[in-house]
Formats: C-alpha cells, sequence, structure tokens
C-alpha cells in the first residue's frame, strides 16, 4: 500500500519494470534473448509480461463480448469471412466466464454490445459526469465500462474494491481478475486440501 514515489527509485522506469519499481509486470518491451522485429515502415510493441499469470496481470480488465455483428461481418459490409459460428453458439461460454471472473457493469439491451452477469458497477466520478452531461446531450450513449472488478462479494477467496489504485501491482484483495490470483492460487489451495484429505484417509484407514 505504499505510492510509487516511495519506490527505490522514486517511480522512475528501468529495463525491467519500464513502469516503475512497484509494477508487478517483471519484462518490458525489449528483453535479452527474445529478439523482437517490425516490418519496415511500422511500429507496434507488444508487452512481454514475466510472472506468473503473464499478461492477465497487466491488462485493463475491459471484459467485453463479441456481439452478434462481430461474429457474421461479411454479412454487414461485405469484406472478409464469416465466422462458422454465430455469438448464440458462444452465449454460454462468455456467461460462465463472467460468473467465474467477476464483471462488474449494466444491462443496456444495446443490439451489439450483448449484456453479461454483471456485478454493480462504481458510481461515476466527478469528471465522468461532466462527461456523461455532454455526450447526452449529442444523443450519443453512455455506459459504465464492463470490466473484471470485483465491487460486490463473489466468494472467499477475493476481496470487493475499495479504490485504492494498486492496481498494476497485483491487487492486494484480488478483486481484479488475473490468472494467478482468480486461478491458479484457488487451484493450488484446492489441491493442498486434498492431499490433506488424502493424508487423513490413510491415517484413519
Amino acid at each position: 500500500m505504499k505510492w510509487p514515489w516511495e519506490s527505490p527509485r522514486r517511480g522512475a522506469s528501468h529495463q525491467s519494470r519500464p513502469f516503475g519499481d512497484f509494477d508487478s509486470s517483471y519484462g518490458g518491451w525489449e528483453i535479452e534473448g527474445e529478439p523482437y522485429t517490425h516490418t519496415p515502415g511500422t511500429k507496434f510493441d507488444w508487452w512481454r509480461a514475466q510472472m506468473l499469470g503473464g499478461r492477465t496481470n497487466h491488462w485493463g480488465r475491459i471484459s467485453l463480448r463479441f456481439g452478434p455483428k462481430d461474429f457474421k461481418h461479411k454479412d454487414e459490409d461485405g469484406l472478409g469471412d464469416n465466422w462458422p459460428i454465430g455469438y448464440d453458439d458462444v452465449k454460454p461460454y462468455y456467461d460462465k466466464v463472467d460468473k467465474l471472473i467477476g464483471v462488474f457493469g449494466s444491462k443496456e439491451n444495446l443490439p451489439n454490445e450483448p449484456d453479461g452477469f454483471f456485478l454493480p458497477p462504481p458510481k461515476p466520478r466527478l469528471h465522468e459526469l461532466y462527461f456523461i452531461k455532454g455526450a447526452r446531450k449529442l444523443n450519443i450513449p453512455v455506459i459504465p465500462a464492463r470490466l473484471s472488478i470485483v465491487t460486490k462479494k463473489i466468494n472467499e477467496d477475493r476481496g470487493v474494491c475499495f479504490y485504492c489504485s494498486q492496481c498494476n501491482r497485483g491487487c492486494s484483495v484480488h478483486a481484479d481478475f488475473s490468472a494467478g490470483t482468480c486461478l491458479i492460487f484457488p487451484a493450488q489451495k484446492e489441491e493442498a486440501r486434498s492431499i490433506s484429505s488424502s493424508i487423513v484417509w490413510y491415517a484413519r484407514y
């Protein structure tokens, strides 16, 4: 629970931690021994995280669904090919993921932005209220982002976000989704519980 400027380098970056000492992602844009090239005339860098859970520790938690039109885009603009499957084929799996990782949002019934299983979104901040007010004057819909951050208790292993702004170092209460804190650690815990039960069984019999 320390701020970046309290780090040994006062929040400054270095090669293996470009976003500062307290950032959970150990890696960077350029990693020794891992060649990275660009097509001539282009500049596109891909972040390569080096940690348990990989890139799931270092993302914005934006958790959107492909809509029906996204699967059949050739029908919309004549370009490319349609997917061989549609939204209805994938929807049950989207639903399972929403329940597993915890996604906040609001049901909006927008045609190509499918609703899911949402936790309550945070209340908008002052600058967001100004933005919403301006957008509504232009008849532009504004909805809460759909992020995999827990705003309401969903299981015993994860706490609820309390807006401490420490997301980039790995959430201390596991409110934001990462493979390590929300999948790997619980699986290890379950495995340890299973092994412990087996030991007790052998001790008895």
